[in-house]
């Protein structure tokens, strides 16, 4: 079985300086940014016997080459096991993802990348546990433990 989700990529027009509570990734004062819609990320999860979870670039025609580095898999990872864990999900899956947009270009790639693993997982363990699906502002909670300005890539304009 495999799962897609997008998200888009967003730019900050205000950054916030700080956390006022690095446990939940919660920003000290507000931000400002502008959704990007068509700019986003795709991920697809399908489900491996594989040991662990594991990541690869997804790849595409409309997709820029995307690389990630040791630190930023585990990083990408160790989210999908926080959400595992969140619905005590024990299967593990092989995580692909690109960006329609090249990587390290001043957009928030990681919020969308964190933001499209969140729709895509939540998505994947709420039908294989045969749950409702979550709400936005939910899954925006859940995506903010991973990176803290993903939570805007899922309100637009």
């Amino acid at each position: 079985m495999k799962w897609q989700a997008s998200a888009p990529s967003n730019i900050a027009l205000i950054k916030y300086m700080g956390k006022a509570d690095t446990q939940s990734n919660t920003a000290i004062n507000d931000s400002l940014s502008f959704t990007l819609n068509h700019l986003y990320t795709r991920v697809e999860l399908e489900i491996t016997d594989n040991k662990k979870d594991q990541w690869q670039a997804l790849e595409g025609t409309d997709l820029y080459p995307i690389v990630l580095n040791s630190q930023s898999q585990a990083r990408f990872l160790q989210h999908l096991n926080f959400l595992k864990q969140h619905f005590n999900f024990n299967q593990n899956f092989m995580v692909r993802s690109g960006n329609n947009f090249p990587v390290s270009a001043g957009l928030a790639s990681s919020a969308s990348s964190f933001a499209a693993l969140t729709q895509c997982a939540t998505q994947a363990i709420c039908e294989l546990q045969q749950r409702e699906t979550l709400p936005p502002a939910t899954l925006a909670q859940l995506s903010q433990q991973g990176s803290g300005s993903s939570c805007r890539s899922f309100f637009s304009p």
